[in-house]
Order: structure tokens, then sequence, then C-alpha cells
């Protein structure tokens, strides 16, 4: 199975702090309710077509890579601009400009990992833009001294040890994929996705031909030190809004160290949980009451930072009405909202999934 990224509705670059170039692309219905979407550390949103592909029959789809990642060109401010907290100024522009350009809408924030992180952050510290954030898979780490923050220590420098030596330059695509397909973390990806991953975060090589990594190596490898000093563990009521937060489930084999902290940021704030029937948690945050609160219904995969959810994972979550507002099932008082499907799903069951919820 190979999957073929859908043509845009329409293309445009917007200019961030530094003179960074974020590309952005619209899918689906322009009078669906609004859905940003956004990619983990050294990946590219396109990469993610088999989540959020489906969605654009019923949503907005506004898909963009986070600075000097994916389609975007890399920023002349190099690693000084690469970091969290000009993500975060980026997201706030993102946010901004798009509306500006295309008008306001409803919208919601679904992001994985590294953006994840960034919208958490933005949230806190800029101001809660959404009807509603959904994030899959946050690498949230304790402060230090607390009895997880020294697994997330070492996992995060494992990861920018392995980023700093991994291969940069491939002859074809290809080759990446086959990486992809090989390592543990990514073996479960739905089939078509290595290939697709590979293409989307790959560049033509500016010279001696080939291909490249569009986010350069040493890039990747700070932001995984980076999330040691973020100092990001808030509580409920610091979104400002309705939080969805999709993690890995600690009890899985081969469980990875984001896995216990997002349960132990789940404990420590009182947050309702629930499993899924593949393991998963899910645990959200009820701090402002309003009709974006009924998102329902999400499933992940477990394994690390790289899980491609499969298009019902989202689908579910919000639906649009007549008039354009954001409407689904509300969970009792102790309760997350849950899915009952596997995690990882082809395309083709997404797609009937999503017809079968229509309305």
């Amino acid at each position: 199975m190979s999957f073929e990224l859908p043509v845009p509705v329409e293309t445009f670059d917007l200019v961030m702090g530094g003179g960074a170039i974020v590309r952005v692309r619209r899918h689906g219905r322009r009078d669906g309710t609004r859905m940003f979407v956004s990619n983990g550390n050294g990946f590219a949103i396109d990469g993610y077509v088999a989540f959020w592909g489906p969605l654009a029959e019923r949503f907005d789809v506004i898909a963009f890579d986070m600075r000097n990642h994916g389609a975007n060109p890399l920023a002349t401010s190099g690693q000084d601009g690469h970091t969290y907290a000009q993500m975060t100024l980026d997201l706030e522009r993102i946010r901004r400009e798009v509306d500006a350009r295309l008008g306001p809408c409803p919208t919601i924030g679904v992001f994985h990992s590294m953006s994840a992180r960034t919208a958490m952050k933005h949230a806190i510290e800029i101001g809660f833009r959404w009807e509603a954030l959904i994030l899959f898979d946050p690498p949230n780490v304790p402060p230090p001294g607390h009895r997880v923050w020294e697994r997330m220590d070492v996992f995060e420098r494992r990861l920018a040890d392995w980023a700093m030596g991994r291969q940069h330059h491939f002859d074809d695509p290809s080759e990446l994929a086959r990486q992809y397909a090989e390592t543990r973390a990514h073996s479960t990806w739905v089939a078509g996705a290595h290939e697709l991953m590979a293409r989307s975060v790959l560049r033509r090589a500016d010279s001696g031909g080939g291909w490249e990594l569009s986010c350069p190596r040493e890039l990747e490898a700070s932001i995984y030190l980076q999330a040691m000093t973020l100092n990001l563990w808030p509580p409920n009521e610091a979104y400002g809004g309705p939080v969805n937060l999709i993690a890995a489930d600690p009890n899985a084999r081969g469980a990875p160290a984001p896995a216990f902290a997002n349960k132990a940021l789940a404990r420590r704030w009182a947050m309702p949980t629930r499993r899924f029937p593949r393991p998963a948690t899910c645990c959200r945050s009820r701090s402002r009451t309003s009709a974006a609160e009924r998102c329902s219904r999400s499933s992940t995969s477990t394994g690390s930072a790289t899980e491609l959810i499969a298009s019902q994972s989202c689908s579910a979550l919000v639906s649009v009405d007549n008039a354009g507002g954001v409407r689904g099932q509300r969970s009792g008082p102790n309760q997350a909202p849950v899915a009952t499907a596997p995690a990882l799903i082809s395309p083709k069951a997404a797609s009937a999934a999503l017809s079968a919820m229509k309305t």
C-alpha cells in the first residue's frame, strides 16, 4: 500500500520571527470546523496523512510543519531560532494570520509530541486560542527530584545522541523508509506510512545528488535536550480551555518514558483518565465549560513519539453541525472521552468509520 498526498485547496507561506518560513497547506471543507495539525520532532506533517487525510472530508484542515521541518525551507537563524520559545511565538503568529487570511472560524488544535508541547506552552504563556486542544504523546518532563525525571532525562539524552549520529544523506527515500520499518518504535505504523514519512522528511540535496533530511540532525537533537529545561508541568486550570491529552500506556511492553511522565502528570493534577481497549491513556483537563468541551473519543497506539494514529482517532473528537458549531458526546463527570476502536487501522477502515459517523 502507498499513500498519495492530497492536493491542497490552497497553499500559502507565512513569515515567522527571524524570517523563517512556514508553508501552510489547506485541505478539506472550507465550511467545516477548522483543525490545525502539526508534527513531532524530526518528522513532517505530510507523513501523517493516514491520520489527518480522511478528516478533510469533514474539517477545514490546516496542515503545517514546525519551523525547519518538512516542506519549510531552512531558516537562516539556524539553531539560535530553533527553540521552543520561538516555536511558541510561531504558533501564535500562525493562528492569527490564518484567521486574518481565511476568516475567523471555530478551531481545534491537534498536535503531536514537539508541537504538542509547543501548544501547551503557547496556551499557558500567551493564551488559549482554541475551541479545544488535542495533544498526542507530548514528552512532558516533571520537575527535578520527581521519580520520573531521571527516566525522561535518560530518554531525551539518548534521543539527542541518536539524532546526532543518524544518517543525514540518502540515495533514495526508500532507504530511509526501510530504516523506519526496521525500527521497533516505528514498525507498527500502518502500511505505506514508512514510505510516506520518508518522502516527507527529505529534500533534494543542494549538491552531489541524492536526498537529505529537511530538519538537520543538529536541530533535531537540540529539541530533545531543550525538553529537559522547559519547566512545563501545568495544572489543569493553567491552560485556560479544554485539553485532551492522549498518551501511551506505561504498562505496555516497551513503553517509552513519556508514557510514565504523562501518567504522573495526570495523577499529579487529578485528571480523569481511562484506558483504551488497546493500551493508551486519555487524560482530559476540564477547565472551561463550552461547546468544544464535548469533544469525545480518541484512540492512540502505544510506542514512542512518532506514532501515526489512524484517522479514526480524531474523526470522532468533534462533529460539525449545520451552524458550524462543535458538538459531540459529553462524558460523565469522572470520565475522559474514549474510543473502542483499534488504534492503528487501515485508511479504508478509517474512511468507513468516518462515513458511518456522519449524520
